[in-house]
């Protein structure tokens, strides 16, 4: 990962950086009774914007979560996902063991995660973002 070692963040920051890359986008807000600002997100074809304490999708221990991101992926894109997924999960295709395929089908929601992070950021340096 280009700036960040995923193992070392916390779920909230993984979760931000899932956020970030499904196209959430977050700005600074006055909120509360004595306009103070804070950083508010809002959800792409969502209504409004979401405040701190909202329920945000929680794509690191959540499989629906992030199903749900990854699914919105073109055939291209997802397919960018799946390699990116055999290095997360340490795949081997040199091998027809069901073991391997096996880290693959049973991938946690966490590398999930790091590999949809992981092929938002590959697609963005491609696309000079």
């Amino acid at each position: 990962m280009p700036e960040h070692k995923w193992a070392e963040l916390s779920d909230e920051e993984k979760n931000i950086l899932v956020r970030k890359c499904a196209g959430w986008t977050s700005k600074m807000l006055n909120t509360g009774i004595h306009h103070q600002k804070e950083l508010c997100w809002h959800e792409p074809g969502g209504n409004g914007w979401m405040v701190p304490g909202s329920s945000f999708p929680d794509y690191v221990n959540d499989l629906n979560s992030i199903h749900n991101v990854i699914s919105k992926l073109s055939s291209v894109d997802y397919a960018c996902y799946g390699d990116n997924l055999e290095v997360v999960v340490g795949f081997d295709s040199n091998t027809k063991l069901w073991s391997e395929y096996r880290k693959l089908i049973e991938a946690t929601s966490d590398q999930q995660s790091e590999a949809f992070v992981l092929t938002m950021e590959k697609l963005n340096e491609s696309n000079g973002s």
